[in-house]
């Protein structure tokens, strides 16, 4: 078996006396050993790439796992005692966002038109109070309050969309405990909904507008990191084919996380999912790695986001057999964080997992947070937290990526540089189309024929 992570690229200052224009470190520097055909003699590993222990080379430290994100202590323990309220008052005939409609119907009025028309949001919003003094909105209408945390986060996103590239990349960060207390608070009525038999998942949204501005989100991210590293495809899944399609097939056969039995086959001793989890290789390396340095590296590296999600997904799992339910919420917080360089991956093809389905997962064990300790979780708590689909499936909508790196062109070929297609394709005549990879966008000239 390979060991996962293997795509992470190691960030530590190199031998710049190992490299030509053969060897170069993103050939060669691949964890945990790099690329054989690399070394010879005084050229190994250790001395070209440097492991950096920070990304989880070397020995992991010892001590229980640090959580990543401090706010989780808080988060449920301030919002769980509303929302049960919310659920009780919906039980007793309430009827939802009753206490306040014509307000509510000004903040959407507001906010809608803003958006809808000019693409953007005003610097004050009447919404803002719900995010102030949450307590009765939550009661109330906890609609209200999904609503005016993505209002900030759309404001924060464009305006840094105009800012310098460097302050883009590091700004953009630190819009995520937002949007990380949206999936919280979202996936959480979703579920308080399900269960109790109220409006259904389907329905959490209670009419107001809130995938529409979801999705604004994920296009807001899409273009902030589009800017920082243009030349990234994080779609692409070209480069190491084998290896994408190999792992594919393995999560397509017997992995299964979509298989409702899913649960049960994991915790079997004795299955094969369950030796196959417990075996995947250099997870222990990770336990205690920066989950926001990895995640800056996977921005600067990666060329395939759906494998960077599986292979983290294989971690995940592993970590929680072993009851670390620390590290797990620590690795499914990064993967939230992962697919805001290109949710569109997750929605333009099949793969074993949507978008949502991690968003759930994550937002399932961070209300676990408050209860937790340095003691390892018990079997049955771990078994809770096993991977699950998402209950709420959000309506299809347009892709946020300009940059398509996919064509039906029909038969065709390539000569003298062009692309000649022998179909008649929607493309105009000598348009360019662009073939991807990991590392760039390259604009090949397209010729159509009318016959071969």
């Amino acid at each position: 078996e390979r060991g996962v992570l293997v795509w992470v690229r190691v960030a530590a200052a190199r031998n710049s006396e190992c490299w030509s224009a053969q060897y170069t470190e993103e050939i060669c520097c691949q964890p945990p050993a790099g690329n054989e055909a690399c070394w010879s003699g005084s050229f190994t590993y250790h001395r070209c790439c440097k492991p950096d222990a920070e990304l989880g080379e070397g020995p992991p430290p010892a001590g229980p796992v640090k959580l990543a994100n401090g706010n989780l202590k808080s988060w449920p323990v301030d919002a769980g005692p509303p929302l049960l309220r919310h659920l009780e008052r919906l039980r007793t005939g309430h009827t939802l966002c009753s206490d306040h409609a014509t307000q509510y119907q000004g903040w959407i009025q507001e906010i809608m038109e803003n958006w809808r028309d000019h693409g953007e949001l005003p610097e004050t919003l009447g919404v803002e109070v719900a995010w102030v003094d949450y307590v009765p909105y939550f009661e109330d209408c906890p609609q209200a309050v999904l609503l005016a945390v993505l209002a900030k986060v759309l404001r924060l996103l464009n305006s840094i969309q105009h800012a310098e590239v460097a302050v883009r990349r590091y700004s953009a960060p630190f819009t995520f405990d937002l949007f990380l207390y949206y999936v919280v608070i979202k996936y959480w009525v979703v579920d308080l909904y399900r269960e109790a038999g109220g409006p259904g998942a389907q329905a959490w949204a209670g009419g107001w507008p809130l995938e529409e501005l979801e999705h604004g989100v994920w296009c807001g991210y899409a273009r902030v990191w589009d800017s920082v590293w243009p030349k990234r495809d994080y779609c692409g899944c070209v480069e190491v084919y084998d290896q994408y399609v190999t792992m594919h097939t393995t999560f397509d056969t017997f992995i299964r996380p979509r298989d409702p039995y899913y649960a049960s086959r994991l915790f079997a001793q004795g299955t094969m999912l369950h030796n196959y989890t417990r075996r995947v290789r250099d997870c222990d390396r990770w336990l205690h790695a920066n989950p926001l340095r990895i995640f800056q590296v996977y921005a600067m590296g990666s060329g395939c986001l759906p494998q960077a999600v599986q292979e983290n997904f294989l971690c995940t799992q592993q970590w929680l057999l072993a009851g670390e339910l620390t590290a797990v919420v620590n690795n499914l917080e990064l993967l939230v964080k992962l697919t805001t360089l290109s949710a569109d991956c997750l929605e333009s093809a099949e793969w074993p997992f949507t978008k949502q389905d991690v968003l759930y997962n994550y937002a399932r064990a961070a209300r676990l947070v408050p209860g937790m300790g340095d003691e390892k979780a018990s079997p049955q708590q771990a078994q809770d937290l096993a991977w699950s689909p998402a209950p709420a499936r959000s309506a299809p909508r347009s892709l946020c990526s300009t940059a398509q790196c996919a064509a039906d062109l029909g038969p065709a070929c390539v000569h003298g540089g062009r692309l000649v297609s022998f179909t008649d394709t929607s493309y105009p005549p000598d348009t360019p189309v662009l073939a991807c990879s990991e590392m760039d966008r390259l604009p090949v000239p397209l010729d159509w024929r009318g016959e071969a």
